[in-house]
């Protein structure tokens, strides 16, 4: 063969590689980005996240943020705020509403927001910050609070994340 040119049999088994990472199921594509940040390896976490893994993606009651926050590990954490992984977890408030409205309804300033919700399937079992809390992992608190996570999510027993950093000790 002349130097330089590429080898027919090589160009097809090239093609024939990249079409099978393009046929990946999407399902796939989650899971693996589910055990990466289970397993705490950061470089699988970008491949994943550069192949479109949804990090939403739930399994057996985790996902990726999940993962990472009991693992404390800040740049899987930074990565998948990037990808908008946080975004389940905020309060979704109306954007109409004016903070500096004094006019709440009485039912808004009589709720206790430390109350157990009527039904605690809805809330879930811990947000990233419970176990951020639990784990002791200070910079993660921080990073998720300054994402918009609030301290007053609860789980379905009733705990915020003030009490799972407290039962750490």
């Amino acid at each position: 063969m002349e130097e330089g040119k590429a080898d027919p049999k090589e160009e097809d088994m090239d093609s024939d590689e990249e079409e099978k990472e393009e046929e990946t199921p999407q399902e796939e594509l989650d899971k693996n980005l589910l055990d990466a940040c289970r397993e705490n390896r950061m470089e699988d976490v970008n491949l994943w996240l550069d192949k479109k893994a949804n990090p939403l993606f739930e399994a057996d009651g985790w996902n990726p943020l999940l993962w990472a926050s009991c693992n404390g590990n800040e740049e899987i954490i930074r990565a998948l705020i990037k990808r908008n992984a946080v975004s389940q977890y905020l309060n979704q408030k109306s954007s109409n509403v004016d903070p500096d409205d004094k006019t709440k309804s009485h039912d808004e300033e009589d709720k206790d927001p430390f109350e157990k919700p009527k039904d605690a399937r809805k809330v879930g079992k811990y947000t990233p910050l419970h176990w951020a809390s639990y784990k002791g992992f200070h910079k993660v608190v921080w990073i998720l609070l300054k994402e918009g996570m609030t301290p007053l999510d609860i789980d379905m027993y009733g705990n915020t994340c003030v009490h799972q950093a407290a039962a750490a000790g």
